[in-house]
């Protein structure tokens, strides 16, 4: 019994550490993703002004 409670503990708290982990990576990807985004919407949008003559 006192093995069951042990183990569900140590599952517990090791699934937390995992998911804290992977928050952490997973904001990181995303603010690198966004910022990617803007660079490559602002270069889009210098391309389309200079065919467009402006």
């Amino acid at each position: 019994m006192t093995a069951l409670i042990i183990g569900i503990v140590i599952g517990l708290i090791s699934g937390l550490l995992v998911y804290r982990n992977n928050v952490a990576r997973s904001k990181d990807i995303e603010m690198k993703a966004r910022a990617e985004l803007d660079a490559d919407k602002a270069k889009a949008k210098s391309i389309l002004d200079h065919l467009k003559g402006r």
